[in-house]
């Protein structure tokens, strides 16, 4: 896929998100409007309920509405600030949306789509809530009207109004709950995240940060097999030149013997570097299996799983690049025999002495390449330990559940 079609589709995508986000609000506003227009009937008809009868009765009735004014003026003032809320997640999301369209990234995007996901499902949480409160405020209302009816009986009266007034507080301690954010979350609080009435934010937020763990990882795959490549390239040229020298020389019996060695040493190695590649392979394929997933829902098996996977990897890649040393060791002492072996004047001409030493000069170059590539394996085991050490913490967090 080219870069112009990722960067249609990336705005597509924007495009639709804000779509959704439109949605949301016109359904949000559209409740919210619901809402406020059951509210004030509500309050009409708690005006006009009572008729002062008594002084007791008159007590009564100004008891119960101002319970119920206040009640109101809460879940106006609640309404208030989920507008206020939504119209700064557009405002944001409309910044997000032209950083998006200067220089479209990925990062970006997902985080557009997780904050659209948490919007349908707060929207989803406060359709719930104003059912509920549909429902309660009927059932307030039969209550009111029972009162009504029973406003002779003042014990009656008195015990069923401290039950409305329990439900009432009962509802605003939920309608608390519901409004606390729950953005700040600990990733290094796994005991949490891995319990079983965690919370799907949190358990997704924690799997996109494993996903950008598995992102590096992929990086520095990338960059192992490009320096595969090049090694390879300096490999067949090596076996170009070897051919050739086997050729000039073909009278000297114990030097075709020792480049027979050194082609049999070649293809130990490429056998090695085909199995090497096979294995960043099947790591690129589990790769993008877990990474295109459409939701991040893992339990506590499956991500056991991955891990034990991974560590299985590591393990294979730190035989692999011993096999690669004790195989470069010995490679280097072929060479210096090789290159002792040309240096003995009484037993080779000229011509022989001078491709010796071009020979050599090939050799020290290759050390150094040699060298060079022992660095870099030092410097993948440092980073290996890194992850090992990692991984090691990551599973005996999870044992202990």
């Amino acid at each position: 896929m080219s870069d112009t079609e990722k960067l249609g589709e990336n705005q597509s995508e924007l495009h639709q998100e804000s779509l959704d986000k439109i949605k949301v609000e016109e359904i949000v506003e559209n409740a919210i409007k619901e809402v406020e227009a059951e509210l004030a009937e509500k309050e009409k008809e708690q005006e006009n309920c009572f008729e002062p009868k008594t002084s007791s009765d008159n007590n009564l009735a100004f008891e119960d509405p101002e319970a119920q004014n206040n009640t109101i003026k809460q879940y106006q003032r609640t309404l208030q600030e989920l507008k206020e809320e939504i119209s700064r997640l557009t405002k944001k999301l409309h910044q997000k949306s032209n950083q998006s369209n200067s220089k479209p990234n990925e990062e970006e995007t997902f985080k557009l789509k997780f904050i659209c996901k948490s919007a349908k499902q707060e929207v989803k949480d406060l359709t719930t809530n104003l059912e509920t409160l549909k429902i309660t405020t009927s059932k307030t209302e039969q209550n009111l009207e029972n009162l009504k009816s029973n406003s002779l009986n003042q014990e009656a009266s008195t015990q069923k109004i401290a039950d409305l007034s329990a439900s009432l507080n009962l509802i605003e301690s939920e309608h608390t709950e519901l409004r606390k954010s729950n953005n700040e979350i600990s990733i290094a609080d796994l005991d949490k995240i891995l319990s079983p009435e965690a919370n799907q934010k949190q358990v997704n937020e924690f799997f996109v940060n494993v996903q950008k763990r598995l992102t590096n990882l992929e990086s520095d795959n990338s960059n192992l097999s490009s320096t595969l490549k090049k090694n390879i390239l300096e490999t067949n040229k090596l076996k170009e030149k070897c051919e050739k020298a086997s050729s000039r020389y073909k009278s000297n019996d114990e030097l075709k013997s020792k480049l027979n060695e050194l082609e049999n040493t070649y293809m130990k190695y490429c056998i090695i570097e085909e199995k090497i590649n096979h294995d960043i392979k099947s790591a690129e394929e589990e790769y993008d299996i877990h990474f295109n997933r459409p939701e991040n829902k893992h339990d506590t098996s499956s991500a056991q799983k991955m891990l034990d996977d991974l560590e299985i990897m590591s393990n294979k890649d730190k035989d692999d690049i011993e096999q690669l040393e004790f195989q470069l060791q010995e490679k280097r002492n072929m060479l210096r025999a090789a290159r002792a072996y040309g240096l003995q004047r009484s037993k080779t001409s000229s011509k022989l002495r001078s491709d010796m030493e071009l020979l050599g000069y090939v050799l020290v170059e290759k050390d150094q390449l040699i060298s060079r590539l022992k660095k870099n394996i030092d410097e993948i085991k440092l980073k290996q330990m890194q992850i090992d050490l990692e991984i090691k913490n990551l599973s005996e967090k999870i044992k202990q559940f």
